[in-house]
């Protein structure tokens, strides 16, 4: 997933898909940039003075209407940020947050916040009372759900909550009626709420790296819809949802094996929306892999990783066990590698054999082309010298993904 922390620089997950769609086709400028300017108040925050720090912005605090400290590594906000009564926009994104003063909810001009990129787990009470807020970025932080204030926040127009660990959208989000740009991304979501179409102004709406299998039947409600992103999700065809959404103009699938019959009907009913395909995975995902290896001995290796895919780039980390076939030495790792027809990694182990044990540094070079790799190591050894510890050897590994499951 892409982050970024500016409306003027948000895109879609699949950035290179993306720019060659738009080098193709025009409209999309036309009306993407509704969700750059899409008030002009908003706009005119872009002119004001921007302060950059707490301490210049309480010298004057009734001058103040943009404060922008992001990336300062922030642990806690100034108790007394209610001064600045005249903020509108507030940037506070890349730092450390935990939580949010109680008082930040007396911001009443507040129009504008970006929190992105913290650890924040909830909100402050009486956090809806920001009835100003037109624009919200939660995104990448440590929610488990989305807020409860936030649904009634009724003027609020865009709100970004992708790279957190929502699993189920809860139907009060029907309340935001003046939502135009929704992105919940890169999260845990299986289903969306019966009532989520009841949202008339919703233009954009970013659902990529999820677990979503269908959609809800009042999907075909939102009228108003023009972007639509689902990449990255478990379909198994095109939903017919989207026969109803006739102001589409581009969408996002992961094409898992779409029956082409399916495909040609529901594109035979939106003429006038394009269809993007990736029919490969790019993105996180967790899986198990083997390998064997042969040095002096020959071993096989059994590991759970973490991985992510991207064109011909992938890079795995995890944990794994070394089994040595002539039966007396074991052995435990951790490391990673990365695949880019050039493959490099680096492991550290602990090893036992009989009454010994001996620690492990070992860089690998070689190759390597997504799932697979085929590269020499060193075992440089701490401790123990162990006899059937291989110091030189050849490894060949494979990844098996598991989830978001088997992909092609």
């Amino acid at each position: 997933m892409i982050f970024r922390n500016h409306t003027k620089s948000v895109l879609p997950y699949n950035v290179n898909k993306l720019i060659q769609t738009l080098s193709v086709i025009i409209f999309p400028v036309i009306f993407f940039s509704h969700s750059v300017h899409s008030q002009g108040v908003l706009a005119a925050l872009d002119q004001e003075k921007v302060y950059d720090s707490f301490e210049e912005a309480f010298k004057t605090p009734e001058k103040v209407v943009v404060l922008d400290v992001s990336k300062q590594k922030l642990t806690k906000l100034p108790d007394n940020i209610d001064q600045l009564t005249n903020l509108k926009k507030l940037v506070l994104s890349e730092n450390k947050l935990k939580e949010l003063p109680a008082n930040i909810v007396k911001l009443q001009n507040l129009q504008h916040l970006e929190i992105a990129k913290n650890k924040l787990k909830r909100l402050p009470t009486g956090f809806e009372q920001l009835q100003s807020l037109r624009y919200l970025d939660l995104a990448k932080n440590k929610f488990r759900h989305i807020p409860e204030a936030v649904f009634q926040l009724k003027q609020l127009e865009t709100f970004y909550f992708f790279g957190n660990k929502e699993r189920k959208v809860a139907p009060a989000i029907a309340q935001m009626q003046q939502l135009k740009v929704l992105r919940l991304g890169d999260n845990r979501i299986r289903q969306l709420p019966d009532n989520f179409g009841q949202m008339p102004r919703l233009k954009e709406l970013f659902l990529p790296d999820n677990r979503l299998r269908a959609l809800p039947s009042s999907f075909n409600q939102l009228d108003s819809l023009e972007w639509l992103e689902l990449n990255h999700n478990r379909f198994r065809s095109l939903p017919q949802e989207l026969k109803g959404l006739k102001n589409l103009h581009i969408t996002y699938f992961w094409d898992r094996g779409f029956p082409q019959k399916n495909k040609e009907d529901v594109e035979k009913a939106l003429p006038k929306t394009q269809f993007n395909y990736d029919d490969k995975y790019a993105g996180k995902y967790w899986g198990i892999y083997a390998g064997f290896q042969q040095g002096n001995q020959s071993v096989v290796e059994l590991g759970w990783v973490k991985g992510f895919k991207k064109d011909f780039l992938t890079y795995h980390y995890g944990l794994g066990g070394e089994y040595y076939l002539n039966g007396n030495t074991l052995g435990i790792k951790a490391g990673g590698w990365v695949n880019a027809l050039i493959a490099v990694g680096l492991q550290a182990g602990f090893y036992l054999e009989d009454d010994k044990k001996a620690g492990t540094i070992r860089p690998e070079i070689g190759l390597g082309l997504n799932l697979f790799s085929l590269m020499y190591g060193y075992n440089f050894v701490i401790g123990d010298k162990l006899n059937n510890l291989n110091r030189h050897m050849v490894s060949l590994r494979v990844t098996l993904p598991i989830a978001p499951f088997f992909f092609p």
